[in-house]
């Protein structure tokens, strides 16, 4: 930031470089203002004199960048300021402001409606603090783009105003004065004024002419011309418009307007070309005088040109345009190709040879096309073109041997010979019905295409080159809403089609395209060799593409063997694009993919029988149900992927079953990173786990944000070149250490921040209780503990056979060192603590005592004992539970004597009796039976208690984290899987 007090004296000018003003909510990543500098100018007189209000007389924009958007009525993104309660607010005394070599686009969704300024210079002045004032401005701009409703009015044209705009603000009227306006060659005056006679109701009074009248400054506007310059033209042309009347777009009203353009023999030779257009004639008038433009007129009396003495010609008129329009007119000429070339610029083309003829004739009221009443229906009309070829530069040529066209009111019909693009060939017939329905907002327009191809080559077509060097694309799709059901019936069949590396053949497809609503009935190929099929449909399509709604759609997919590598960017040929690929998930969009296949080759796994169903859905993809056959086992596979955040998070759960240690180590990067004991394993295991993290490069998980839970089972197996074990064995003299044998085994882990953490477990392994758990660090450092308590008769056995007398040595030998006597006992304890890394493992082996029992033995004692220990604060609790017993058996007895009483007076005594001696009998029995159940319940449960508190109560929580994972439970809250 700069302060002057010189620059602007008696002002201080404050300058803010660099400003950039970003969009937050839904403008998110939108920059509204990026400016080189911001200038403003501050009075100095407030400084000195408190009662004077602080203001600014001049604001200044420097080579900015001004993106505005209008989403809605409310909805702007440059309404950007807070209500302040501060009442000594800087007041806007703007005598001066200005924008220098700006940029400016401004996009108004209600209309719609784009405008795109380049090198813009605007300057303004007046005292606008006055309500009531004359501002005088001056605007230019190097490149002026305009496009409403789909429509592109100019492209990139140079313009420029100069004009005072007198301006009531009590009065909301902008009057526009003494002005000019000029677009490329095309000079205009205009005046009028806008009046907002309140929240809905908008005054319009204007009219605009062209004062140069000539043909050769009206083409210089139009938008495919305007960026070529005439070398000569003549002929008169004149552009007027008045426009006065109220406008509500919220009611549809709408200010009368007369539009009138008239080209009077109009000729035009462009630069570097020798054939002049010639005989331009155009009489063209567009009116309303209602408010509801019900008496709308389009009248083209007369619109022609001609080159090389060939003429195309045509008349169009439309009366009632808003009620029952009647539309009527014709078409006529034929042309030369060839010739036209010459006459128009057409600077990517190398070649266009041919002739089209074609006449039209047409009259028909809108009713009765809703009608479909054929009888005062004309539409009648020949298209033929013959020899066909086409070549831009950079692209393959394009011939056509024959196209013909016929209509009717009940159809238009189409059929070609051969269409030679490139090495592709194609054939196309089809037929539009009712095509007169294009005028209808009740009835749809329904048809038929037949496509038939040998080859098609797609590589010669996704080249750089072969696109061109335009850069223009559609701001807005035009209003085709009225069609959403009108659709075409397509039979496609193409024998081979190559895209890519990939060759497809035997393709063939039958399916209704709607505007909204597409049908894919059958789809068959075969890509790569491998057979492929699909069919579903998919909802919204325009609405999605127009940005105004969801795609929705439910496919099924079934292939025989796909290779998904094959569609995988190769990481040789660009590693450092692969390594940054993030797969994102696009918005507005709600698809369902069933899918079966027999063979999916990914990465470097091989899948079989592969099945799964997969719902995209708001930047996230739900996968449910996914299963296949690998490795001699099977994986099974659900989750969630969500690219809503920089950094894609997902959330799974995989189960893995009957899978061989080696082979899954070999195809899984996380077991190699997890579990790198894996590679020493052989042997079979099962695995449940929920993992949840976020992916990185290259789509693999970033391990520091990973945390997963779950259990490794491992059915059958053994422990082999395991350095550590290895190392143990050998310094115990236990072989059986050396190779360890695991079979039936279940480990619990769970990983956070990076390390993984194992669970005790314990385990007796060839009569040698070992008990473990530890940590370890993703590529780093181990830190386990494992106590293994040897039989000393195993030990004694090994001495007297002379294989093992060592290890018994050095466990002596040790237990000195620590001052442990290990002389006594049945069991030997050794201590084992495992550190460093996989490859480069430590190990201390140390004595730590002796025992008298096993692993086992210590658990059903101490279990024994608190059971003992429970039994007397149980003695309570059984009491309670009798007396409980009692009073509920006693409610029934009393129940059953009322009924008693009901009977018979001399038989009433005899009753009860043995009612209350049958209550008796089941009160007793009732009572030992539920008595004895509570007290072994509770002294089971008591048990349970006991084991979860001493060795498994983490485990419980892990066990309860796997059963009770669903990343789904937020989603069903929207409706979705």
């Amino acid at each position: 930031m700069d302060v002057s007090f010189l620059r602007s004296f008696p002002e201080v000018a404050i300058t803010v470089n660099d400003l950039k003003v970003m969009g937050l909510d839904t403008f998110y990543g939108n920059t509204l203002l990026d400016a080189k500098a911001l200038r403003m100018d501050f009075s100095l007189l407030p400084l000195f004199n408190k009662n004077l209000p602080r203001s600014i007389k001049y604001i200044g924009l420097q080579s900015a960048n001004l993106d505005l958007i209008i989403l809605n009525d409310t909805l702007t993104n440059y309404l950007i300021t807070k209500p302040s309660k501060d009442s000594s607010m800087v007041e806007f005394k703007l005598e001066d402001y200005e924008l220098n070599d700006c940029k400016l686009k401004y996009t108004d969704f209600t209309l719609p409606l784009e405008v795109n300024l380049a090198n813009l210079n605007h300057k303004g002045s007046g005292d606008i603090a006055d309500v009531v004032f004359d501002l005088n401005t001056s605007t230019t701009a190097d490149s002026l783009t305009l496009v409403f409703d789909g429509f592109t009015y100019l492209t990139k044209v140079k313009a420029s105003l100069d004009a005072v705009f007198h301006i009531d603000l009590d009065k909301q009227l902008f009057e526009l004065k003494d002005n000019t306006l000029k677009v490329n060659k095309l000079t205009g005056t205009g005046d009028g004024y806008v009046q907002f006679l309140d929240d809905e109701n908008m005054k319009l009074a204007a009219s605009v002419k062209t004062t140069g009248n000539s043909f050769g400054d009206l083409i210089s506007i139009f938008p495919y011309l305007s960026a070529y310059n005439t070398a000569k033209a003549s002929g008169q042309a004149t552009f007027t418009a008045e426009v006065n009347g109220v406008f509500n777009r919220l009611k549809s009203l709408y200010p009368a307007f007369d539009i009138l353009i008239d080209i009077d023999n109009g000729s035009a030779v462009f630069e570097s070309l020798n054939t002049p257009v010639k005989d331009v004639f155009a009489d063209i008038r567009i009116k309303s005088t209602r408010p509801d433009m019900k008496d709308l007129e389009v009248d083209i009396r007369k619109l022609s040109m001609a080159v090389n003495n060939e003429k195309i010609s045509g008349q169009l008129n439309i009366k009632n345009g808003m009620s029952d329009p009647l539309f009527k007119g014709n078409f006529l000429g034929g042309v030369n190709l060839e010739n036209w070339t010459k006459a128009f610029p057409l600077p990517n083309l190398e070649m266009l040879k041919g002739r089209v003829d074609g006449k039209l004739d047409f009259s028909a009221k809108k009713s009765d096309i809703d009608k479909e009443n054929y009888s005062a229906i004309v539409f009648d009309g020949q298209f033929k073109a013959a020899n066909i070829l086409y070549k831009a530069k950079g692209s393959p040529s394009i011939s056509v041997a024959s196209a013909n066209l016929s209509a009717s009111p009940q159809r238009v019909s189409v059929e070609t010979g051969a269409i030679n693009m490139g090495r592709s060939d194609a054939q196309l017939k089809g037929e539009i019905l009712h095509p007169m329905a294009y005028f209808s907002v009740v009835k749809n327009i329904t048809g038929k295409v037949a496509l038939n191809s040998t080859l098609l080559d797609m590589n010669e077509w996704n080249s750089p080159s072969a696109i061109g060097a335009t850069d223009l694309k559609p701001t807005f799709m035009p209003d085709l809403s009225a069609y959403k059901f009108s659709h075409i019936d397509a039979d496609v069949k193409i024998d081979q089609l190559l895209f890519g590396n990939h060759v497809v053949s035997g393709m063939t497809g039958v399916g209704t395209l709607g505007l909204e609503n597409v049908e894919v009935k059958t789809f068959r190929m075969n890509l790569d060799g491998s057979d492929l099929s699909f069919n579903g449909k998919l909802a919204n399509v325009y609405s999605y593409f127009t940005g105004q709604g969801t795609l929705n759609g439910d496919l099924n997919v079934w292939a025989g063997s796909f290779d998904a590598n094959k569609f995988m960017v190769k990481s040789e040929s660009a590693a450092p694009v692969a390594d940054s690929i993030l797969f994102t998930v696009p918005e507005r969009v709600n698809l369902k993919l069933n899918t079966k296949i027999d063979k999916l080759i990914y990465t470097n796994m091989e899948l079989l029988n592969f099945t799964g169903d997969a719902l995209v859905q708001d930047k996230t993809i739900a996968l449910s149900g996914l299963s296949a056959n690998t490795m001699g086992g099977k994986i099974g596979f659900d989750g969630l992927y969500s690219s809503k955040n920089t950094k894609p998070e997902f959330n799974v759960k995989l189960d893995l079953s009957k899978l061989e240690f080696v082979k899954a180590y070999e195809k899984f990067v996380t077991m190699k990173q997890l579990a790198p004991i894996a590679k020493y394993i052989t042997g079979v295991f099962n695995t449940t786990l929920v993992m949840e993290g976020k992916l990185g490069k290259g789509m693999m998980p970033d391990f520091s944000s990973l945390t997963l839970s779950g259990f490794i089972e491992t059915l059958s197996g053994y422990v082999k070149g395991f350095k550590p074990l290895a190392a143990v064995g050998d310094k115990l003299g236990i072989k059986e250490l050396s190779q360890l044998e695991l079979k039936d085994t279940r480990n619990w882990f769970d990983m956070k921040d990076g390390t993984v953490e194992v669970k005790e477990f314990t385990k007796n392994i060839a009569g040698i209780d070992l008990k473990g758990s530890g940590t370890h660090r993703v590529k780093g450092k181990m830190d386990y503990v494992f106590l293994l308590r040897i039989p000393r008769e195993m030990m004694k056995k090994n001495v007297v056979t002379g294989t093992l007398d060592k290890g018994l040595s050095f466990l002596e030998k040790e237990a000195g060192k620590y001052g442990v006597s290990i002389g006594q006992g049945e069991f030997i304890d050794v201590k084992v603590n495992l550190g460093g890394t996989i490859s480069s493992p430590t190990v201390s082996i140390i004595p730590v005592g002796t025992s008298g029992k096993s692993f086992k033995e210590e658990v059903n004692d101490e279990i024994n004992d608190q059971i003992n220990k429970a039994k007397d604060s149980l003695d309570k609790v059984i009491q309670k539970k009798k007396e409980e017993i009692k009073d509920t058996i006693r409610t029934r007895a009393e129940e059953e004597i009322e009924k008693a009483k009901g009977k018979a007076e001399e038989k009433a005594g005899e009753v009860i009796e043995q009612t209350k001696d049958k209550i008796k009998k089941e009160v007793e029995s009732k009572v030992d039976t539920l008595v004895g159940k509570a007290v072994s319940d509770s002294l089971k449960k008591k048990a349970e208690e006991v084991l979860k508190d001493k060795s498994g109560k983490e485990i419980e929580d892990l066990k309860n984290k796997v059963k009770d994972w669903n990343p789904f439970k937020k989603k069903k809250a929207g409706g979705a899987p």
